[in-house]
């Protein structure tokens, strides 16, 4: 098994130096922040909620199913069913880029959601509270719905 190293006091100082920005390569962010909290997601779980809802009725707008999604974006199809069961702790970016590209979303806000970034701003909280408590079966989306996600994605692009 590969042991990484390095150096804890450089990589403290270049987090105090940084932009907000997290450091999580194999569980670095655990040890700097020194509790097993870190390793979860930063955003509240209106947000993880209101993502999962995001990427479901997004791939069922586009009449995809979860593995179909997976070979289009060219990620695990495990990935997708966790992240639309609200499972993942922390999506991948490189697969939130990609969810982003497929559904046309800002990749910033979409970050944000997932819980990848964070940025102060009540907005998309307000507007992921709105969503995952107004979105619900899992049929196929009616006018409703539809609705539902286009003020939802609106919200998120005009975020940019």
């Amino acid at each position: 098994m590969f042991t990484p190293t390095y150096d804890l006091k450089w990589l403290q100082q270049k987090i105090a130096e940084g932009d907000d920005g997290f450091i999580n390569a194999g569980g670095i962010r655990t040890e700097l922040s020194g509790n097993q909290e870190a390793e979860s997601s930063t955003a509240p779980y209106s947000q993880r909620k209101a993502f999962a809802k995001l990427v479901e009725l997004s791939r069922r707008k586009k009449q995809l199913s979860q593995l179909e999604l997976a070979e289009k974006i060219n990620v695990d199809v495990d990935e997708i069913i966790e992240i639309e069961d609200e499972s993942v702790i922390s999506a991948e970016p490189s697969t939130i880029f990609a969810l982003a590209r497929e559904f046309e979303i800002p990749s910033k806000p979409l970050m944000e959601l997932a819980g990848l970034t964070k940025r102060e701003d009540k907005k998309i909280r307000e507007a992921s509270i709105r969503f995952a408590t107004n979105s619900g079966n899992k049929a196929p989306l009616q006018p409703e719905e539809d609705c539902l996600l286009e003020a939802f994605v609106n919200t998120l692009i005009s975020m940019r």
